[in-house]
């Protein structure tokens, strides 16, 4: 908590500082021989843009870690609804306001096909403190990203195996689950080996992408096999069209531009239902 309030602060104070200095380095304006105007003109473009997208709901991934603890939060059903609603437009307005200084504080000539673009607009905005601030404030975001991820992924673990489709040893009675926890752990210690940081977070862009379809879809699903259940309203049945829609045109686009870490979902999606399966089959009495 002290981290993740330490990272917002710092990421306030940033665009606070850039605002404030906004006469100074205000240069957006198009590449040159380029057209102006955002709407792609072509199919291709069309999948450049939606490939690009995953970066984009990889940033927005976190907010709804609250679900996942769930079941140890006092006055769950007030608290964590409450919660993701202040996170989405937390991140929501954070994420806008952060991306348009990017994108206009400096001549677009010097992020172009750049990786480390917040570094060279906080050089550019500020000098070489602000470039460290930058850095520093990157780092924290990653490091509570893998501290709300340690914290939701053994959950998962935990309530699967209260479930019965993972083995009873992950599942903790109520208390801490340190054995998924250190499952967790090991395999993102082992994930780190395997592969660089970019294609990691390409892969982790289209997975959760793929996962956050799947759980929103489950909702049909869901009403379907629990008629007692609340019914959905007819706005949450178009948002979840739409955005089943988009994530759709997100993994369609994704097999050209991230072919290898499309290939890498895939494959992590029929490795767990050949699990799944093999766990179904022989039951877990048997396992």
């Amino acid at each position: 908590n002290a981290i993740v309030a330490i990272k917002l602060l710092l990421l306030v104070g940033i665009i606070v500082l850039a605002f404030s200095l906004r006469g100074a380095w205000y240069k957006g304006e198009s590449l040159p021989a380029q057209e102006i105007g955002w709407m792609p003109r072509s199919f291709d473009a069309w999948t450049v843009l939606l490939g690009s997208m995953s970066w984009v709901a990889l940033s927005y991934t976190g907010f709804n870690a609250a679900v996942y603890v769930a079941g140890e939060a006092r006055d769950a059903s007030r608290t964590v609804p409450r919660a993701m609603w202040l996170a989405t437009g937390v991140v929501t307005l954070l994420y806008l306001l952060l991306n348009y200084v990017f994108v206009y504080a400096v001549d677009p000539k010097l992020i172009e096909n750049q990786e480390r673009v917040a570094s060279i607009v906080g050089r550019e905005i500020g000098g070489p403190r602000v470039e460290s601030l930058m850095r520093v404030t990157i780092t924290l975001a990653m490091v509570t990203s893998v501290f709300s991820m340690l914290l939701a992924g053994p959950r998962v673990y935990q309530k699967m195996a209260e479930d019965g489709v993972m083995p009873r040893i992950f599942h903790s009675a109520g208390r801490a689950p340190r054995l998924a926890t250190a499952v967790q752990a090991g395999l993102s210690i082992l994930a780190v080996f395997l592969t660089d940081l970019l294609q990691m977070m390409k892969y982790l862009g289209l997975t959760l992408s793929a996962c956050g379809a799947l759980a929103v879809l489950s909702l049909w699903w869901m009403r379907k096999r629990l008629p007692d259940s609340t019914p959905l309203r007819w706005w949450e049945s178009v948002a979840l069209t739409v955005y089943l829609l988009i994530t759709a045109g997100i993994l369609y686009a994704s097999r050209t531009t991230h072919p290898e870490e499309f290939v890498a979902m895939l494959g992590t999606f029929v490795m767990g239902g050949i699990v799944y399966a093999t766990w179904t089959h022989f039951g877990p009495a048997k396992a």
